[in-house]
Order: structure tokens, then sequence, then C-alpha cells
């Protein structure tokens, strides 16, 4: 049998431990009336945090923010569930999810609640604005925040910096640059650069004797290339005499200007007289028998004569400017059309000619379109670079080669 000292130590053991076991329950139902209470407590503590409100009006989501404070309202019952015994967590987690959705779910808004949380939010601005000038050029961004919250608000403005930046980009992208371009249109035109430098040729008679094929048929000739010339005005005229056969003859007119010679008038006598006018005022170029009555005319175009004073002028001038490969290009005056002519200079070359070996500068003129004519022009270097050889050439083998016999003073 139990003595009755052992006895009574197994009551008091007993009652001891019912009493703990009390008290672990009445703790267990603690958590669930601090979460209810917690988010209310957690509104108030959040919304006493700003200073005194500014004289602006925040939108009225302004309840949406608190997961933050309640968060950690939350996290309060997590270190009881942690000290609670085993059968007790279920409790809490249910407990904790329902604080959970009472922080995500909006709560309703009474007039003086929503007014107070306005109040609040205002109070924090002003704070903000009066603790932190720096950050009052941040202010305009607020207002196109979607959720002027307080909890939210230190994310935002950091977010916010960049948005300056956002709207300096468009300085690059208008330059003072394009504004100024209507007013170097308006700049007055720039000046014409200067005429190439020209020395012409004393007035003189050329002889040549002359080499040709026509047709299958070879002949001599002699021709005659006679320059004249005042301080204003040329005449120009060449002519080959075919024995039994008659002449053939080419005649150019015109003024002497800065630009060199302006023809005026162009004569081709071969059976038939062709003549072409040209009027540089008009810019206008008529023909007596040609492929049109007229056609435009541009200023420097020779005719088929005069391209050969023309450039013995260029060339004599300033030969340093016209090395080997240099090309020169004319519209030139035909007795029907105007085509482009371009000779290149070749380079250098000593004639064996009638009148004697004769330094020359060498020029071609190469098929261009449906020309298949070839010209090679030799200029006398020590004779002012005045014609001492001529060949022209067809394409299908016809030729006349001039070649330079004597000459003289008119």
């Amino acid at each position: 049998m139990v003595a009755p000292a052992a006895r009574r130590s197994l009551w008091l053991l007993g009652l001891a431990v019912l009493a703990l076991h009390l008290l672990l329950l009445a703790r267990m139902s603690l958590p669930p009336v601090a979460s209810a209470a917690a988010p209310p407590g957690a509104l108030q503590t959040r919304v006493l945090a700003p200073p005194e409100p500014p004289a602006t009006t925040p939108p009225p989501r302004a309840a949406a923010p608190q997961p933050a404070p309640q968060s950690k309202a939350a996290q309060r019952p997590a270190l009881v569930r942690k000290a609670a015994p085993a059968p007790a967590r279920p409790a809490s987690k249910v407990a904790s999810t329902d604080t959970a959705t009472a922080a995500i779910a909006p709560a309703p808004a009474t007039p003086d609640r929503s007014a107070r949380l306005q109040a609040a939010y205002a109070s924090w601005q002003a704070q903000q604005a009066a603790t932190d000038p720096a950050a009052t050029p941040h202010a305009p961004p607020t207002e196109s925040l979607p959720t002027p919250l307080p909890a939210s608000l230190p994310t935002v403005a950091a977010r916010a910096e960049p948005v300056p930046a956002a709207a300096e980009a468009p300085a690059p992208a208008a330059p003072p640059a394009e504004p100024q371009a209507p007013l170097a249109n308006k700049a007055p035109l720039a000046p014409k650069p200067a005429a190439a430098p020209l020395v012409l040729p004393p007035s003189t008679v050329l002889s040549f004797d002359v080499a040709g094929h026509v047709k299958g048929f070879n002949y001599q000739a002699r021709a005659t290339l006679t320059w004249q010339s005042d301080a204003s005005h040329y005449q120009l005229r060449q002519q080959i005499r075919l024995f039994l056969l008659g002449s053939r003859a080419q005649e150019s007119r015109g003024r002497i200007t800065a630009q060199g010679l302006q023809p005026e008038q162009f004569v081709d006598e071969a059976g038939k007289t062709r003549r072409a006018e040209l009027d540089f005022q008009a810019h206008q170029a008529r023909f007596s028998d040609g492929e049109i009555a007229t056609t435009a005319l541009a200023d420097g175009t020779q005719d088929r004569l005069s391209i050969f004073i023309q450039l013995g002028a260029l060339m004599a001038a300033a030969p340093e400017r016209y090395p080997r490969g240099t090309s020169i290009t004319f519209a030139t005056v035909g007795p029907r059309r105007i085509d482009p002519w371009t000779f290149t200079v070749a380079g250098p070359e000593v004639l064996h000619l009638p009148a004697g070996d004769i330094p020359a500068l060498k020029l071609q003129r190469l098929p261009r379109g449906g020309d298949e004519r070839r010209d090679t022009l030799w200029l006398g270097t020590e004779l002012h670079y005045l014609p001492v050889r001529i060949r022209l050439a067809e394409a299908g083998g016809d030729f006349v080669d001039l070649r330079l016999s004597g000459h003289e003073s008119p």
C-alpha cells in the first residue's frame, strides 16, 4: 500500500501537470486573438508614422500599401508557433493565412479612416520635401505614380530618378544643325571657279602634207590651216586641195573671251555648204541642214575646228596642269549636231615630220557611243601648242593624216 505522504505527492504532481497543460492551452489560444487584433494595431501604427500633412491631396487609393506593416505583425505569431507544441501548428497556419488574406484584401474604407490616411500621406510628403531638398526636383514625376502609398514611395522615388534622364533623351535628337540648314540655303552662292588660264598663239599659217584613204582609194594632197586673231575676234580656216578632185574646207569664226574662243559660226564645205550658228546669249545653236533645226547651247561649247586651238591655248598657259592621263571634254558643234568630245593627254613625243623633228604633246579622242571616229592630235610644244599633226580615222578604215610641212606669219 502507498503511504499517505506518497499519495499526497502524486496528487500534487498531477495537479502541477494539469495546471501546466491548462497554461499551455491558454497560450495556444492567444495567437488568433492577437492576429485578429493585429491589423488595426498595424494600421494605426503605420498611419501615425508620417508627419503633419501638406496642402496637396493624393489619389484615393491610399489603403493598399499596408502589406509591409502587417507582414511584421504576422511574424509575431510565427515566433509563438515555433515555441508551441506540434499539435498547435495547424491552427497557427490557419491564423497566419487569415492574417495574410486580410492584409492583401482591401479593407473597407470609412470616411474618417480615408481622411486620416490622406492626411498622413500628405504630411509624409511635406516632411520629405522639408528634410530632403534634393528630392524636390523629383516631385513632378510623382503625379504620374499609379499608387501614391507611403510604403511604396521610397521605391517609386528610386525609380523616378531615371525619369528625368529619359526626359533628357530627346535633347540629342534635336541638334541645332538642322534648323540652320535653311540658313545655308539662303546663303549667297559661292563664286564660280576662275577660268583656266589660256595663252592664244599669234596669227600663223600652217602648211601640211596630207595622206588619206577613202573608200579603197589612197590619195595625196596639201592643206593649210590659217589662224588669225585680234584682241576680240578670231578666224580659223582649214582647206584641203585634192588634185583633180577639188577641195574641202572648214571655217570657224567667233569672239575671244576670258574663257577662250567662243565660236559664232561654223561652216563645212564639202560639195554642199552646211552652217551652224551659235547664239550664246540665247543659248541656242541653229543648223542649216541638221537633224534638228535648233538645240540648246552650253557655255564653253567649241566647234570641230576651234577645239584644236582651244586645247593648245590651255596647254600653253599651264602645261603642268595636264599630266599624262588628264581628260578634257568639250561640247563640240558639227555641221548637223552637237556631240561631246573628250581628249585624253597621252604624253610627249618627238615627231619626224616634213618640217623637221618637232617635240609635241599627243592627245587622243576615243570613240564614244555611236561615234566610231578616232582623232589624234599633236600640239607643237615649241610652236605655241599649235597643231603640227592631225589624224582623223573612221571605223571602216578611212582616214586622213595631216603632217606639218611649214609655218609662217600671215
